[in-house]
């Protein structure tokens, strides 16, 4: 078990051991390497105790523990609080994203439903700005911060004060509003924080854009799958382009919710369909084009398991005469890791930055 998740559950029983009928918020998003059976041993300490997740990762509503544990309530939105601030928590465990405004709207509201003698305990290494957190939680949200150091990580217990203290919010770059940030095929994006990226038109999603432009004068043909959406740049591109069909599906809330809102104010979301989904798991069908940029990192760290997540589904969406396009990093070995899954792993491109991988079967 990480060191994090060890701290948090080892937190939380001692808090249980007091107390029978325990109710704990998880507050979990890409950062977080969470495992379901992290909570067992927590849960079997009484049959009363509780546990709420609130993510922003839909692959978590899929888990055979979520959905089965009648202790365990799952919450999956844009870091969406409303239907939280009655629950009345004992304890509120947040391990900090990679995003500050992301870290600073959960932080507002997680101070907002804190009940007194209830404990925020959050965590996040040196090097992820755990410490100002901190300080922020006690020096702008008023509450009483107690911390500790255990080589790079940092871990925080924070309460309420006992008297009347004044708060001010943390600048979360005003987290629920999506705004216009880039143009795509001339037409305008909007984004949002907690979307990867959400501040530019990434420049390898541009390329790819643009070499779908070439490769296709259409695409009416065409059903695609836009697999990672993010704010929706290749959807709008292949849309613009007359494609048949589109699916785009995100594991991400904000995503999908940035996607949806671009193709509709865009009047580009006849025959569209934008799905949140564990990377296409449950969405039916192949498709004649499937097009991705992947997020090849998991919260913080480089992922083996979330490259071959990826391909694999792409694998199985891909019809038997279709292809699909990749764009990557360079140094990215796509085609040595596509290869158990693809009869044909073509480089098309390679600009030193960025490559354009085609797969098909």
């Amino acid at each position: 078990m990480p060191a994090i998740s060890r701290h948090f559950i080892n937190y939380a029983k001692q808090l249980a051991s007091h107390n029978a009928n325990a109710h704990f918020l998880w507050v979990i998003d890409d950062g977080f390497h969470f495992e379901a059976k992290d909570f067992d041993s927590l849960l079997g300490i009484a049959p009363s105790i509780c546990i709420t997740i609130i993510t922003n990762r839909y692959n978590l509503t899929l888990t055979h523990y979520a959905s089965q544990n009648e202790q365990l309530h799952l919450h999956f939105s844009d870091f969406d609080f409303s239907k939280l601030n009655s629950l009345g928590f004992d304890a509120i465990f947040y391990r900090v994203s990679k995003e500050k405004p992301v870290v600073h709207h959960v932080l507002n509201h997680a101070a907002a439903i804190l009940q007194p003698s209830a404990a925020l305990v959050i965590a996040g290494r040196k090097n992820e700005g755990t410490k100002t957190y901190l300080d922020k939680l006690s020096k702008q949200l008023g509450l009483n911060v107690k911390t500790k150091k255990e080589g790079e990580l940092y871990f925080g217990i924070a309460n309420t004060p006992t008297t009347e203290n004044t708060s001010t919010a943390l600048d979360s770059s005003n987290y629920n509003t999506l705004r216009e940030v880039a143009t795509c095929c001339d037409l305008p994006m909007q984004s949002k924080p907690g979307v990867y990226g959400w501040k530019k038109f990434d420049l390898a999603t541009q390329q790819l854009i643009e070499f779908i432009k070439q490769r296709y004068n259409n695409l009416n043909e065409h059903t695609v799958l836009d697999l990672g959406c993010g704010s929706g740049y290749l959807s709008i591109a292949v849309k613009t382009l007359h494609c048949r069909s589109l699916i785009a599906t995100d594991n991400n809330a904000a995503a999908v919710l940035a996607t949806e809102q671009n193709l509709i104010t865009n009047n580009l979301a006849e025959a569209t369909q934008v799905v949140a989904d564990d990377c296409a798991q449950s969405i039916q069908g192949v498709f004649d084009l499937v097009v991705c940029n992947p997020p090849f990192h998991k919260g913080f760290e480089t992922s083996r398991e979330l490259s071959d997540l990826f391909l694999k589904s792409t694998a199985h969406k891909l019809s038997k005469s279709g292809e699909a396009l990749f764009v990557v990093n360079s140094f990215i070995p796509l085609e040595k890791l596509a290869t158990p899954y693809f009869k044909q792993v073509e480089k098309l491109q390679d600009d030193k930055s960025f490559k354009i991988v085609r797969l098909a079967h």
